[in-house]
């Protein structure tokens, strides 16, 4: 009796449970599955030496648990309801910054901060700053004294308890205006254990995203941008790619290109290959106009080539090849020749987050580019060619292949299956596609450490995938883009400046076109050190998204700044966060007529500091420079921050190292004191007056 008693509890039991898997929705199914056994976290590497780097160690706490990473900056935007990191939830946190402030003589400091929340900072020990409520800006440290040499540094901030977190951290010293702390002035060791295993952590994190590990294993995919990247759309491939070129890309893309992130498919053979290759083509559509490969026109896309800078990320179509710039010897062999035109021309318009940005070339420039790129390239691939292909039979292979988990291809669906991510167990983290040896899984090839950076991750309830960080999103990306190919940041130079040899080969000094872009010559290009605190977030993302019209910059010639509209916005925010500014401009006042007209004598040549020189006002262009002019001032109204516009004036060269604008008030005082009783403030503030003026400007006199 007792054992039929029991057997019906259990029986009881076991239907309750299946009732409430039943009635739980498959999301939060997953959640728990998620949180089931995961894989142990693989153990880090022997510690290695110490290495001080540029920038702070900042750790996050919250009710969720800790975090750390790396950061330029002792500042963070955190909107209210967001999370500090992807690795914790959202809620109250505390954060804390800890390095060294540098000083290269011993020098008396003074420490600000903008924000809200509480806000401790010390040095060597001892209280720099202390500020708590809804508004740093009236705190003020006392003047303390930096030695010579690393100072122990350390910022605490706790964010409020509601609304938007953020703080800013500035200093001040007799040998330097006020400015944010920069970030080539703090170290930090950057093979600290704890930043190492987060580091790791972030590693696996993004290979996962990168190599689109949730298009064939189901789990949520909101959250983390990368996550929504999409894959080339094959819908019209057979147009743009040669078919040979298909086939051996499908057999064995890294043969193609080292460095390529599609897998080498599993049980693909030749003839499977040539066989979806052969199905790809035969969809092809009718080409447009062909390109002309003539001498002429590949000599003036050389000059294009070399003027839009495509050496900082690509090696030459007929030079030698570099580990960390993308190939171009077999462009001829990979693309038909009027298809290659159109890419060039709209890079994206088949692969939205496509790395290669769009310069917003004309028909005719990207018909000359093409032309360059086909003349000096490889129009045959190495080694045989694969036997012919039946488009009939690579139909049904590309559909089973797992192709189409990532690519898209109108009229086929993808009947390939692959485990949900939650659902793997403990076991199966070290088979498939993380195997060490990878056999009838797809091959991503990962070195040793990109596995273990996965497994690690793996390691995690993997709950980080579905929360977005704009300032992790801008870091990576910034380093995947290649934004210093081109823009100087902090202390590191672009690589223009790096392949000089490369570029001098290239460019004809007599050449009109090419000499003002040919080192050392070449105009200014602004550095992305202050970028997040400099421009208003919502014009940089209309700015990088190409919806600006107007080039700040028109005297930079064919060398534009190209366009990014797949993660234009998200690019903004995260500079905007990086620097502790909100995400939004508030709207401009209306400019204080009288202080605006005092701003507009300031900026002409009569009593003035003749502004005009350099600078457009409005419809009226510079006086006194006609290769390289300054922005014109209609623009600032839409671009620029007030408070970096007032340290911008106060000190061009401190926040701009090589700038050739000139310092007006250098000692802190005007050498105009018939205007404003020479007050550099008010001076500056009637300047600030008059750009609000905005497109309606009025020239000065």
């Amino acid at each position: 009796m007792p054992d039929k008693t029991l057997s019906r509890q259990l029986t009881h039991t076991a239907v309750t449970a299946l009732l409430l898997i039943a009635l739980t929705p498959p999301s939060n199914l997953l959640a728990r599955n998620a949180l089931a056994e995961r894989p142990e976290s693989p153990a880090l590497p022997p510690a290695t030496e110490e290495e001080i780097v540029p920038g702070l160690t900042v750790t996050f706490e919250n009710a969720s648990g800790k975090d750390v990473r790396d950061a330029r900056l002792a500042a963070i935007y955190v909107p209210a309801g967001a999370s500090p990191t992807p690795f914790l939830e959202p809620g109250p946190f505390t954060a804390i910054w800890e390095g060294f402030v540098n000083a290269d003589i011993g020098t008396d400091c003074t420490f600000s901060a903008r924000g809200r929340g509480r806000l401790t900072i010390t040095v060597n020990d001892e209280v720099a700053l202390e500020a708590e409520g809804d508004d740093f800006s009236a705190a003020v440290g006392e003047e303390m004294f930096l030695r010579k040499g690393r100072n122990r540094f350390v910022v605490r901030y706790e964010s409020p308890r509601a609304g938007d977190a953020f703080v800013r951290v500035f200093w001040v010293s007799p040998d330097w205006s006020i400015e944010p702390v920069h970030p080539t002035r703090v170290s930090h060791d950057a093979n600290a254990p704890s930043l190492r295993a987060a580091r790791r952590l972030r590693e696996g994190r993004e290979l996962m995203a990168l190599r689109r590990c949730l298009r064939c294993h189901e789990h949520e995919r909101s959250g983390m941008p990368e996550l929504e990247m999409d894959a080339p759309d094959l819908s019209d491939a057979g147009a743009r790619l040669h078919t040979q070129w298909m086939a051996r890309w499908l057999l064995d893309p890294r043969a193609l290109r080292s460095a390529a992130t599609m897998p080498r498919l599993p049980d693909l053979t030749t003839q499977d290959a040539a066989d979806i290759a052969a199905f790809l083509a035969r969809r092809r559509k009718p080409g447009a106009q062909r390109v002309e490969a003539s001498g002429d026109r590949a000599e003036a896309g050389k000059k294009l080539f070399v003027a839009l800078r495509c050496i900082g990320c690509h090696t030459r179509p007929d030079g030698p090849p570099a580990p960390d710039r993308m190939p171009l010897d077999l462009i001829a062999a990979k693309w038909r020749p009027e298809a290659l035109r159109a890419f060039l021309q709209h890079p994206d318009r088949h692969y939205a987050w496509i790395e290669m940005p769009d310069f917003g070339l004309n028909a005719e420039q990207a018909a000359e580019l093409a032309a360059f790129l086909l003349a000096h390239s490889k129009k045959e691939l190495p080694g045989a060619s694969l036997p012919a292909g039946d488009g009939d039979r690579g139909q049904a292979r590309l559909e089973t292949a797992g192709c189409l988990s990532c690519h898209t291809l109108e009229g086929l669906t993808d009947r390939s299956r692959a485990p949900a991510l939650a659902r793997i167990p403990v076991a199966g983290w070290q088979r498939g596609c993380m195997a060490e040896s990878p056999m009838n899984t797809p091959d991503f090839a990962l070195n040793e450490s990109e596995r273990q950076a996965i497994l690690a991750f793996a390691a995690t309830d993997l709950s980080s995938l579905a929360r977005a960080d704009p300032v992790e999103f801008m870091t990576r990306q910034v380093k995947a883009l290649r934004c210093i190919a081109c823009h100087r940041r902090d202390d590191q130079y672009d690589l223009w400046t790096d392949l000089r040899g490369e570029i001098e080969a290239n460019v004809n000094p007599q050449d009109a076109v090419l000499a003002p872009l040919a080192p050392p010559a070449e105009p200014f290009i602004p550095s992305l050190t202050w970028v997040g605190e400099k421009l208003k977030p919502e014009w940089l993302a209309a700015f990088l998204g190409g919806e600006i019209e107007e080039r700040p910059r028109p005297y930079l010639g064919l060398l534009r700044m190209p366009v990014f509209a797949s993660r234009a916005a998200l690019l903004a925010r995260g500079m905007a966060f990086e620097h502790g500014s909100s995400p939004t401009s508030p709207e401009e006042p209306a400019p204080d007529p009288a202080l605006a007209e005092i701003g507009r004598q300031l900026a002409g040549p009569r009593g003035g500091l003749d502004c005009i020189a350099c600078h457009g006002i409005g419809p009226r262009g510079p006086t006194k420079v006609f290769d390289a002019p300054a922005p014109n001032f209609k623009l600032a109204r839409a671009r620029l921050r007030r408070e970096y516009f007032v340290r911008w004036i106060e000190a061009p060269g401190q926040v701009e190292p090589g700038t050739r604008m000139p310092q007006f008030f250098p000692t802190g005082q005007s050498a105009l004191t018939e205007i404003l009783d020479g007050d550099a403030r008010r001076q500056i503030e009637a300047l600030w007056n008059y750009v609000l003026e905005g497109e309606g400007i009025r020239p000065p006199d």
